[in-house]
């Protein structure tokens, strides 16, 4: 407005409350701010905090119709979580994750939770019914042993390990199984790729979907190394003698 009583119009400052908005109704849809929580103690305590995604996910949201039988919503929403320090294996040549040419999450689920990969994009069922007959995988490590304090050394639990792999591969590998090389990607010598390992059985190969593509993984150093991705925590801060 040019006089004291018109109204002044600022679009753009609409557009980006609008957006603000946006962005946190989804990282409370995806509960981020317990993951970053999660992220913000271990990089204190650790040195380093990591955070994944975002991703997109498909939520059920619980709904019924007028006769009463269960039909539910789905959405796509955006998702992020946190990834502990002691899961998290990446480049170890990287000094940071711009350099990182693959990271390797561990994961740790259940016979309920490999199940239900089942009803996520491009994983293969045949594939997980072998592992699930296979049985439970996990062995624990000795750092888990140590921080959980209790005397069973067996190092066996109840539960499956799955290795999730995110990085760059020659393109002649991906051909040998089979995966279809978008036509701009042809005349390239390596592509990017999701792969899922779990009882020596691939649940999901497929080209890594982001545009260009990138590690989805962040790197947060408390106090930063120049020479490693970890970075140093107030423990070993205060462990220093000087």
């Amino acid at each position: 407005g040019v006089t004291p009583t018109a109204v002044s119009f600022y679009p753009a400052m609409v557009a980006a409350k609008k957006m603000e908005k946006k962005i946190k109704d989804q990282l409370d849809a995806s509960n981020a701010s317990k993951q970053l929580r999660s992220a913000a103690f271990e990089m204190a305590l650790f040195g380093t905090g990591i955070m994944k995604g975002p991703l997109a996910i498909n939520k059920e949201y619980p709904n019924w119709d007028d006769e009463g039988n269960y039909s539910p919503i789905f959405k796509t929403i955006a998702s992020t979580s946190h990834v502990s320090v002691w899961n998290f294996f990446p480049d170890p040549d990287a000094a940071n994750m711009d350099e990182a040419q693959y990271v390797i999450e561990r994961h740790k689920m259940s016979r309920t939770q490999l199940r239900a990969l089942k009803n996520r994009p491009y994983f293969r069922e045949n594939a997980i019914n072998n592992a699930l007959n296979l049985g439970e995988s996990y062995q624990k490590e000795w750092w888990e042993h140590v921080m959980e304090d209790n005397a069973d050394e067996g190092g066996y639990s109840d539960r499956f390990e799955i290795l999730e792999f995110w990085g760059f591969v020659d393109k002649e590998v991906i051909e040998q199984h089979d995966i279809e090389i978008p036509d701009e990607l042809k005349d390239v010598e390596q592509v990017s790729v999701n792969v899922w390992v779990c009882n020596n059985n691939v649940l999901r190969l497929v080209m890594n979907p982001f545009t260009p593509a990138y590690l989805p993984y962040y790197a947060t150093p408390y106090e930063m190394n120049p020479y490693s991705i970890f970075g140093v925590g107030i423990a070993e801060n205060m462990d220093d003698t000087q």
